[in-house]
């Protein structure tokens, strides 16, 4: 039954492979692909029709470009809580992967066509203040939501929230990205001139992400758009250790080849791994996962696999590796299997963190980790605790959502009621469509597919046509916030422009503002 249900799959996205999200890296932009997959069908009425998008990242404006390239007269509306357009390839694409941030003259092209699209950065949807759902249906012959996952999941554990030292990737990304929601005390929270060894729970992209920022030499990263003071801290770092714990084995490392492969170049570092958390990582269910037959991820997993035991050097025992951690010789990258979290160790800031043994079950395709026994528990020291086991959306008031997948339910991108029938006028996409997963071209497909159902409900007259002005929509902005100041595309260039004045002026790309006062005081000025 898996391997049906993993070949209709394979049909369904083209045979094109998939990977868990880490942000993103330069092989996810394929404009080929993307010119392929983008519909060519336009769309025959000459009705007036208004679209709202909720979010400016990724899926928020591949869904505005198939409208405005599709329909002919529309105006398509983008709203954001940033006063800054472009999502999670401004505050998630990692500083040393600036040929991914192309993308955003891709977008750029959205936002210049003033005359039918109009930005409305600073600009909070929902309840406590901002403009209802019930409102943009009012406004709009149909709202796209799609403002992605800004929060993260827990550990679960005792003391989580209290302890120094513990941060999320969310959290991790956010400070070295500039990310207005940055909420990191460098000096409590981080603390790197104190840090010797660092552990991750999580082995996906974003941890391997923050691994390469954290391991890497700091002046590499300097003539990207890398916050200055981020770079000042960083360069205080005295790391010696970084951990990756999975809770399963090898065969399912979450980060891709070439993660691994750069985290492998940088100098100085050597990568590590224990001979019986590899051997346990090889059930018959995890060989049968590497057979090409499998999956059409099978191969990638093969390379992936072969690529961690030729690389890492295999240790015989924990106090073999306690020996590595505690020898000042070059610094170390360890990948862990089979371990997951229990108990939280420290006073006031971490010092370690142990972890229960597991063991895999289930067939393949459909592993679990369960506990091998209670009592085999093992202590990882650390000063900086990462948790990496991934992004969650919230609710908007008047929207359905699923407690448990953290999304909204819907059928090809239109949302359902609580009965599970379709919304006409109602839609989803990204990550709050589909759970945080997936390159940028998974973002594009289910982009697209959320526009092929709002076409459907277009071509048959499911939606109503609507002549709402920008008077309108300021109205209805000032209504819940009086005096609320909106940043619009002219506002972003400003803001833009001085962004990349004070980059010049330092001999990099760009110098991020950080604080959202700053911005809004940039964009008021003639």
């Amino acid at each position: 039954m898996i391997q049906i249900f993993l070949r209709s799959k394979q049909s369904l996205t083209h045979h094109l492979p998939s990977r868990p999200f880490g942000f993103f890296v330069a092989q996810d932009y394929n404009p080929d692909f993307k010119s392929r997959l983008e519909s060519q069908h336009l769309i025959k009425s000459d009705k007036d029709y208004r679209f709202a998008v909720v979010g400016c990242g990724p899926a928020g404006f591949y869904c505005a470009k198939q409208i405005l390239k599709n329909v002919a007269n529309v105006r398509v509306d983008i709203f954001d809580r940033n006063p800054h357009p472009f999502g999670l390839v401004r505050t998630g694409v990692a500083p040393d992967h600036p040929e991914m941030k192309k993308i955003e003259k891709d977008y750029e092209e959205v936002l210049k066509d003033t005359e039918r699209c109009q930005f409305y950065g600073n600009v909070w949807i929902g309840a406590n203040g901002g403009v209802s759902i019930s409102k943009l249906k009012e406004l709009y012959s149909g709202v796209i939501l799609a403002y992605g996952a800004t929060s993260e999941r827990d550990l679960g554990l005792p003391r989580e929230k209290s302890l120094l030292g513990i941060l999320s990737s969310r959290q991790m990304a956010s400070w070295y990205n500039g990310s207005l929601d940055k909420d990191v005390l460098y000096d409590q929270d981080l603390a790197l001139e104190q840090v010797q060894n660092v552990v991750i729970v999580g082995n996906g992209n974003v941890a391997m992400d923050i691994s390469r920022v954290l391991m890497k030499d700091p002046e590499k990263m300097a003539p990207h758009d890398i916050p200055t003071p981020v770079l000042e801290h960083l360069r205080k770092t005295r790391i010696n250790s970084i951990a990756l714990v999975g809770r399963r084995g090898a065969v399912q490392s979450a980060f891709t080849i070439k993660e691994i492969r750069e985290i492998s170049r940088i100098p100085d570092l050597t990568m590590y791994a224990l001979k019986q958390e590899l051997l346990d990582s090889f059930t018959e269910a995890s060989e049968r996962e590497q057979h090409p037959d499998f999956s059409v991820h099978a191969r990638g997993i093969q390379r992936r696999t072969e690529f961690i035991k030729q690389t890492c050097v295999i240790l015989e025992s924990e106090e073999q590796l306690q020996e590595v951690i505690e020898s000042k010789e070059g610094r170390k990258f360890i990948l862990r299997y089979l371990n997951r979290p229990v108990e939280l160790l420290g006073e006031q800031r971490v010092k370690g963190v142990k972890f229960e043994r597991m063991r895999l079950e289930g067939s393949a395709g459909d592993q679990k980790a369960v506990a091998v026994d209670p009592k085999q528990v093992t202590t990882m020291d650390c000063e900086l605790l990462i948790k990496s086991i991934g992004y969650k959306s919230q609710p908007i008031e008047g929207i359905p959502f699923n407690t448990k997948t953290h999304t909204v339910p819907n059928l090809m991108g239109c949302v359902l009621n609580d009965k599970d029938e379709p919304q006409p006028g109602l839609y989803v996409a990204g990550w709050l469509k589909r759970g945080p997963s997936g390159i940028i071209d998974a973002t594009l497909r289910d982009s697209v597919e959320t526009f092929r159902i709002i076409k459907h409900h277009l071509d048959n007259e499911m939606l109503p046509e609507k002549h709402t002005k920008p008077e309108d929509v300021q109205r209805a902005i000032l209504e819940n916030a009086a005096n609320h100041q909106v940043v619009d595309y002219g506002d972003w260039q400003k803001i833009d422009a001085v962004e990349r004045q004070e980059g010049s002026a330092r001999g990099k790309s760009r110098e991020k503002i950080l604080h959202k006062e700053e911005m809004l005081s940039i964009s008021k000025k003639v």
